[in-house]
């Protein structure tokens, strides 16, 4: 009876040890046993190999060391043919978790990423051809990388000098991100993780040798925009988040301060563009940001020494305007930041918040219109205005009144997402400058949601633009998500102010009428596209097939974290206006 009570205990052991249709991962190694050595464990995993078939991670294809005809179908007898199809074989789990399941790659994770490999691809031919492809998907990001795809902070200058080009030499075009982002997003988590985090290591080698004093070479703003969309992608948001700090400290090492001081235009513009970047991607991941104050507390010192420099908060650059709004929403929503620099953020937080965070009154303006005041500014959308510019914007309200005119018409016969994209954020530098200009703004898209009202200003620009015009409304959405996005004015003004009276003028049962209904038509695309642009953020190019969409993707992060900022009362009022109309 004891032998028997030991066998059967020695079989339930041997159960619970390896069960293959449970776990895959299920067996273990018994120190005791003399047959569990390396040769034993291989030929384990050969075995769960033919047990489980062999599936790749990309589209369900075949991928063994054994031939691809071992696994074709064979025809089935007549009988069987006409029965019905049997439903396809459901996928493990464990296969799933083994694919995709993200392991670390650092050297004390290297035997477990061997393992990984052997299991899902054997030894042989297979396991080459799963390392090739990741391999070339990782060469080709990191080409956006190299010497010759970043800029000389010396000189301006992108990439090496060229030296005369050789017979057969093709010329280089721009990256072809979108081509990219495809095969990167075939690829298995597990290879995303792996690609993004060796490419996130050269940027950071960059950046420490460029601080350092060992080059002057940097990554371009664009193509480190691009890597943080493929972080993203891959949901590998901690990872993210530690990726953008980074660069945060070297931008305020001694030896680069020392290069900002001495008056390097090139370097000041590319740390406010590289950090507009930043605090696009903190400001999306907020939540996530504050439960690390560790890394909360570096984002704010890094973003304060970027921009303490600036003494007035309605006279600076659009990124730097975002800066201090988000330093302003992280001191005041962090208590631990608030009790270790309240001396020395206190009297910003006050500048900011009267500047920044002020109440908005659109404006009404109908001055005498300039059709020229200011025209070679807006074709040259892509330089920075001068001094004289700014300071004509300051002084005079009816300057101020025939720019907006001037731009808003621009926008509306903007050809193309490119000059569309230019001229907003043109807008958006100046009114960085000139912080007037959002009433302007406000009052401007008033006067056009509102058309029906004469009483709402800008007579010119209505006599231009027919907004019944369903053309307009998709370069009217992206003009007016880039100024949200930049802090011209809040999504709650645009609500409250716009959105609502224009609603509202529509309405019947509000005393409403039937002239109002184009410019509600207006008011409803422009709140479509300003609320759905957290489903476009799934790829980084969301409209790429449309010829009006929001090309940066730091615009786009920046709207989708506006929607944080507006409170529950605006909101419910306008779709309370939307069913009102819709009845």
């Amino acid at each position: 009876m004891a032998e028997a009570a030991q066998e059967e205990q020695k079989m339930d052991v041997d159960t619970d040890t390896f069960d293959p249709d449970y776990d895959i991962f299920a067996f273990r190694d018994d120190p005791k046993s003399p047959d569990m050595n390396v040769d034993h464990s291989t030929q384990m995993l050969w075995e769960l190999q033919e047990h489980l078939g062999k599936i790749s991670p990309v589209g369900g294809a075949i991928a063994s060391v054994k031939s691809d005809k071992e696994f074709q179908h064979t025809p089935a007898p007549p009988s069987v043919q006409q029965s019905e199809p049997q439903p396809p074989r459901k996928l493990s789990r464990h296969m799933q978790y083994a694919t995709h399941f993200p392991i670390p790659q650092d050297d004390s994770c290297y035997h477990e990423c061997n393992q990984r490999m052997i299991v899902l691809y054997g030894v042989g031919k297979a396991r080459d051809e799963a390392r090739h492809v990741c391999k070339k998907v990782s060469k080709e990001i990191m080409k956006l990388f190299s010497k010759k795809n970043s800029i000389d902070i010396s000189s301006g200058d992108i990439g090496k000098t060229k030296k005369k080009k050789e017979k057969g030499e093709k010329d280089v075009g721009d990256p072809n991100y979108e081509g990219t982002f495809t095969r990167f997003q075939k690829l298995s988590y597990y290879d995303q993780h792996a690609v993004t985090s060796s490419c996130a290591t050269q940027v950071l080698e960059q950046f420490s040798s460029f601080s350092s004093g060992n080059s002057t070479y940097l990554p371009l703003v664009e193509n480190i925009s691009f890597l943080f969309d493929l972080m993203e992608h891959c949901h590998n948001i901690n990872s993210l988040i530690e990726f953008c700090i980074q660069p945060l400290k070297e931008f305020n090492n001694q030896e680069v301060q020392n290069m900002l001081k001495s008056g390097s235009p090139v370097l000041g513009s590319y740390i406010t563009s590289m950090c507009l970047c930043i605090v696009a991607v903190l400001r999306k991941y907020h939540a996530c940001l504050l439960v690390m104050p560790d890394l909360t507390s570096l984002a704010f010192e890094g973003l304060c020494g970027v921009v303490k420099h600036v003494n007035n908060p309605s006279d600076c650059s659009s990124a730097e305007r975002c800066i201090l709004a988000y330093l302003y929403d992280l001191y005041t929503s962090c208590s631990y930041l608030k009790a270790k620099y309240s001396e020395f953020f206190s009297g910003a937080c006050s500048k900011v918040k009267q500047t920044l965070y002020a109440a908005i009154v659109p404006s009404a303006s109908n001055f005498r219109w300039d059709p020229q005041f200011m025209t070679d500014v807006i074709e040259n959308a892509k330089s920075r205005p001068d001094i004289q510019a700014i300071k004509q914007l300051n002084e005079s309200s009816q300057n101020r009144y025939s720019f907006v005119c001037n731009a808003q018409i621009n926008i509306c016969n903007a050809q193309g997402a490119e000059r569309l994209n230019e001229v907003s954020i043109l807008c958006a530098e100046l009114t960085a400058c000139c912080n007037s200009l959002s009433s302007e703004w406000l009052g401007i898209l008033r006067a056009l949601c509102c058309s029906s009202n004469h009483c709402c200003g800008y007579i010119d620009v209505l006599a231009l633009l027919d907004v019944s015009d369903l053309s307009l409304h998709d370069l009217l959405a992206v003009f007016t998500s880039v100024l949200i996005a930049r802090h011209c004015f809040s999504m709650e003004d645009f609500v409250k102010h716009v959105a609502l009276p224009s609603l509202l003028a529509a309405c019947p049962s509000a005393g409403g009428d039937q002239d109002a209904e184009p410019g509600a038509r207006l008011t409803c695309h422009l709140l479509l596209r300003l609320f759905k642009s957290d489903s476009d953020n799934n790829t980084p190019f969301p409209s790429s097939k449309s010829s009006s969409y929001i090309k940066a993707s730091c615009d786009r992060h920046l709207l989708s974290a506006a929607h944080n900022g507006i409170t529950v009362g605006p909101m419910l009022a306008v779709l309370k206006a939307m069913l009102v109309l819709g009845n």
